[in-house]
């Protein structure tokens, strides 16, 4: 699913081509818990999805992730994760949960949180997010 969301997020073309993929991946009632306390909804998100349509698909930033934990229940699937990408030839990223919820539609994301903003993990070759050894 996610690899399917990104590859939507960086080839859409249209308001409509945003519309799809946040259809095919969240619930209407869509929340992300931001790392400063803000909530945004899913209608906000979707504005700031739309601003992405600014930039040609061939520049746009294409986020990779990495999967730490994953819980399935009968219920609802949590999925903690890094989500980076580079800047400047840094790694630059966060980590973030996702939960989802069986739908008639299938397995849909409900809510999302972030637990920092994105920062620097590695500088001059050294892992700069976990404690020191």
């Amino acid at each position: 699913m996610y690899a399917a969301t990104f590859a939507a997020l960086h080839d859409a073309k249209t308001k409509d081509d945003i519309a799809k993929m946040v259809d095919a991946f969240d619930t209407p009632d869509w929340v992300s818990y931001l790392p400063t306390g803000e909530t945004l909804t899913r209608p906000e998100a979707v504005r700031l999805l739309e601003s992405l349509l600014a930039t040609p698909p061939e520049k746009r930033p294409s986020p990779r992730m990495d999967i730490i934990f994953m819980n399935e229940t009968k219920w609802n699937v949590t999925v903690l994760y890094w989500v980076y990408g580079t800047a400047d030839e840094k790694l630059i990223g966060s980590i973030a949960r996702d939960t989802f919820v069986r739908t008639e539609q299938g397995w849909r994301r409900m809510r999302h949180e972030k637990y920092f903003p994105d920062r620097p993990l590695v500088v001059n070759g050294k892992t700069v997010i976990a404690p020191p050894y």
